[in-house]
């Protein structure tokens, strides 16, 4: 709807309301004074409401009517017309040693990007730094593309990106394996990055915590070490009682937005009677993040998390935090909600000894 100010104002369970807001400010050529946004109860999201699909149409047809507009979709109007995961085909060439050390991999990625490209360019860019996985390369090339066809929009999905490649770049390790008479967990042992390594985007890993993370599974999987030449019942680490699932999954993942510089903004009032308010623009999608949110300011502000409100994730009084997805809610927002508490505490602490 259109607010008597001329404010075009949408509600809708979108994951990215900050983004969004920008996107519709281009598309409806309005200032983004006079765009906003007002998350409602978004439900499970998974990357499915992370990309504006409806709102633009609805904003011009308001605009157009001067009325109010509202479109609700069914089950299947809703699978036909949202965003999906980028299907993909992967090509991986990888030469290695005769003892496992991996020398080179060429590595091209073609995904189906659907009508409009919404996430694709942030999804190849993901799948382009995060696709050879956590592994030493000396020599890497990467090409990653999405193409516009006439399917349905693809979308940013959980691991987006990372998932597509690596389901490549490990299956190829597992064969490799096999090849060169190697245990899975020890090729990748030999290969994995140490604390210190340098990305092949050039960025300098202080700490990697993969081998404590591979130590884990293997211990936990209860594998069955040795070359991987038997199948089915012949191992003994694939049924019986305690022991893992025949299917794992996993992926070399990056928080927040691996490609550009992230940020989080929030706002934390200590009201007179000790209670205290945390205004952001977090989006709830399930995850528990509100929760998390009023436990971080409860322990910087030393009160109790039922006397912490969260406020509505609203553009007109929320200041931005960008969007759920990448695993990063928790990460940044959660970390400025501590700045910003332990800020106020401050302010709080010096006034009462200046007043006694």
């Amino acid at each position: 709807y259109v607010d008597h100010d001329g404010v075009v104002t949408i509600v809708s369970p979108s994951q990215n309301i900050t983004h969004h807001r920008h996107m519709l400010a281009k598309i409806i050529k309005k200032p983004i004074s006079k765009v906003r946004f007002i998350m409602s109860p978004v439900g499970g999201g998974f990357g499915g409401k992370e990309d504006m699909i409806y709102q633009g149409m609805l904003a011009l047809m308001a605009m157009k009517t001067g009325r109010p507009v509202r479109l609700v979709f069914t089950r299947e109007e809703s699978i036909a017309v949202t965003a999906k995961r980028h299907p993909s085909r992967t090509t991986l060439r990888m030469g290695l040693t005769r003892d496992g050390r991996i020398q080179a991999v060429a590595l091209k990625m073609i995904c189906d990007g659907g009508a409009y490209g919404l996430s694709t360019e942030g999804v190849m860019r993901k799948a382009a730094i995060l696709g050879a996985g956590p592994y030493a390369i000396p020599n890497l090339q990467v090409d990653t593309y999405g193409i516009y066809t006439n399917n349905t929009p693809s979308g940013a999905f959980r691991s987006f990106g990372a998932l597509q490649t690596q389901f490549a770049t490990e299956s190829h390790l597992d064969i490799c394996a096999e090849r060169l008479g190697l245990d899975p967990f020890e090729i990748r042992r030999i290969n994995a990055m140490r604390d210190g390594a340098e990305t092949h985007t050039k960025q300098q890993l202080k700490s990697v915590s993969y081998l404590r993370v591979l130590e884990a599974a293997e211990k936990g999987s209860r594998w069955e070490k040795g070359v991987p030449v038997s199948r089915g019942d012949t191992r003994s680490d694939l049924s019986g009682e305690g022991v893992r699932e025949a299917c794992t999954a996993g992926c070399w993942y990056g928080i927040a937005r691996t490609a550009t510089v992230d940020r989080a903004g929030a706002w934390v009032e200590i009201d007179d009677g000790g209670s205290a308010k945390v205004v952001t623009g977090v989006t709830e999608i399930g995850e528990g993040i509100l929760t998390v949110l009023a436990q971080i300011a409860a322990q910087e502000l030393g009160v109790r998390p039922e006397d912490v409100t969260i406020g509505d994730n609203d553009t007109a009084r929320s200041p931005e935090a960008a969007h759920a997805g990448a695993t990063r809610q928790t990460y940044m927002i959660g970390n400025v909600v501590a700045l910003a508490s332990r800020e106020a505490f401050g302010k709080l602490a010096q006034v009462m000894a200046n007043e006694w």
